[in-house]
Formats: C-alpha cells, structure tokens, sequence
C-alpha cells in the first residue's frame, strides 16, 4: 500500500513539472501548484504503522526509506507555488 501512495504521489508530481516546462517553452500557462493531499498522506501513515514496523513496533529500514521519498516528493510539491510566480513573471516579459 505505501508503495502505491508514493507512486501516485510522485506521478501527479512529475506531470505537473513536466505541464510546468510545457507551458514556459510555449510561453504558455501554467499550471496551478498541486494541493495537498490529506487522504493519501493518512493512507501512507496508515500503512507504516501497520505493514513497515518490526515486531517491537519500530520502523524498519524501509519504512524509513518510504518516508524519506515522501518528504522529498513533498518537498518538490510545496516548491510549486515559487515556480509557478517565475514563470508567470517570465512568460508575462
């Protein structure tokens, strides 16, 4: 399960990056910056609690992985809003 919230996260991620560069080499729109998504990030949750922890209830070194990948892959989508300003400034000069 958290496999699949991480690759559907980094999916929508990557698609709005490649929407992004499609609309600067156009000189086009751009697209809005991608809203959070609570009910992914419970699911994520949800899963390492009870699929990724070892039998003392420890997170195991890959449960430590998946949320080291969801926080970049969040990271890349709170960076959004920043680049959605550049590019607007630069496609409106």
């Amino acid at each position: 399960m958290a496999r699949l919230v991480i690759l559907s996260a980094a999916g929508r991620v990557s698609r709005w990056y490649g929407d992004l560069a499609d609309g600067l080499i156009r000189a086009a729109a751009v697209p809005d910056p991608l809203p959070r998504n609570p009910v992914a990030e419970d699911r994520l949750v949800e899963s390492l609690r009870r699929d990724l922890t070892d039998e003392r209830g420890q997170a195991t070194a890959t449960a430590v992985r998946i949320i080291w990948t969801a926080d970049h892959i969040d990271t890349a989508r709170r960076l959004q809003p920043g680049l959605v300003e550049a590019a607007a400034a630069d496609i409106a000069s």
